[in-house]
């Protein structure tokens, strides 16, 4: 047993290689120890390796998003921007995919995703120290030819404390990395503080054919992402979309003759200028010289708003409209659904008096809604009514 020992340690040849460079977090380490000796004139090789794992718990990616709502336009798309932040596992490949669980209000043809899968490389990294708010130290790097650390470059967005910010310039050496950021942080970074760079990533969402425009279109929109130790974490939002739906009716009556009004249909009584008035859909007649009063109505009972909301009236030639008077008799007002708003033909921004020669006929032009622009309408919310009352002679 002595000259085994003697024999043992004379000819012992002990190789472990140590790593004194950065490793970034969730990496592997191995560690291979080979023992040779020699005994009775044979070569032994014993070789025993041990590995250790650098931040033990898994890395989750983050998806940040929220449920978000839209006003439906037919035929277009939504542009979305989903934000994707690395985790404390270096540098990694991360897949993103979109997709949509279901859908509501929609009609056959499908809602497509466009940009539903994309690949990106993100790097994250654990720092040393910061010498003040915009200069970050790592760890010296292992490579320091590449201009990286860790995953991260210049021009990179990252996310430190909840702060977004920008890699402008970095430092590699075999002493020690360290990057510079575009604006001040809050307060220097501390031992061990995470900086993980963060990426916007686009999708264009078709949503299809909308239903029933009194009701919303919903698309449940599924997001996961997946990295080398997270094979799919995802999140579900909602997506909205709101469709204006306009219901439009027009009334009459003869104010010079009841007896205009005997045989007429479709009453319905309207609140006008805080008085009850009959009106009527149909069967209003009149004579030469009657005064008519004409109410048309808007409504939307759609979810979302009434843009661009515009009225044209034509005026046909035997009947004349009357100038309006600053009185109870106003002959053209509008009603948003709280308040009457006396128009003047010849001044209001709201109305433009036109004479069509081509079809003889005079063209009152009206704007209805909130924050119009004069000649191309205005907005009427969901579940607003304005009407237009207006009088004319006829000839």
């Amino acid at each position: 047993m002595k000259s085994l020992l003697i024999t043992l340690f004379a000819s012992l040849f002990l190789l472990s290689p140590v790593a004194f460079s950065w490793t970034a977090a969730n990496a592997v380490i191995n560690n291979e120890t080979i023992v040779e000796f020699e005994y009775s004139g044979q070569t032994y090789r014993i070789t025993e390796s041990v590995s250790v794992t650098t931040g033990l718990t898994a890395c989750q990616p983050q998806i940040t998003f929220s449920d978000q709502t839209f006003n439906y336009t037919p035929l277009n798309n939504v542009q979305l921007n989903v934000r994707m932040t690395a985790c404390a596992n270096g540098p990694d490949q991360y897949l993103f995919n979109a997709a949509i669980s279901s859908r509501s209000n929609n009609q056959q043809d499908d809602a497509i995703i466009s940009g539903a899968e994309q690949r990106v490389s993100l790097g994250a990294s654990a720092a040393l120290s910061s010498s003040n708010n915009r200069r970050i130290f790592f760890p010296a790097d292992d490579d320091i030819s590449d201009n990286v650390i860790n995953g991260l470059a210049v021009g990179d967005q990252i996310l430190i404390n909840e702060q977004t910010r920008m890699i402008s310039s970095l430092s590699e050496s075999v002493d020690e990395s360290w990057i510079d950021i575009d604006e001040p942080l809050s307060e220097p970074v501390e031992l061990g503080q995470l900086i993980l760079e963060t990426i916007d990533l686009g999708i264009i969402i078709y949503p299809g054919s909308i239903s029933d425009s009194d009701e919303r279109l919903t698309l449940r929109l599924q997001l996961s992402a997946s990295n080398s130790s997270v094979s799919n974490f995802s999140e579900t939002y909602s997506l909205g979309f709101l469709a204006g739906n306009a219901t439009v009716a027009s009334l009459m009556r003869n104010l010079t003759s009841d007896a205009g009004n005997a045989l007429a249909t479709g009453a319905t009584v309207l609140s006008v200028n805080g008085t009850n008035q009959t009106y009527f859909s149909e069967g209003v007649q009149v004579a030469s010289n009657d005064l008519v009063e004409y109410v048309f109505i808007v409504e939307n009972t759609g979810t979302g708003p009434l843009r661009d909301s515009l009225v044209q009236k034509d005026i046909p030639a035997d009947e004349l409209v009357l100038s309006p008077i600053i009185s109870a008799q106003q002959a053209l007002l509008i009603h948003d659904g709280q308040t009457w708003e006396y128009l003047s033909i010849s001044d209001d921004d709201r109305l433009v008096q036109q004479f069509n020669d081509a079809e003889n006929t005079t063209e009152l032009l009206i704007d209805l809604g909130n924050d119009f622009i004069s000649g191309f309408g205005g907005t009427i919310d969901s579940g607003s009514t304005w009407m237009i009352v207006y009088r004319v002679r006829v000839l």
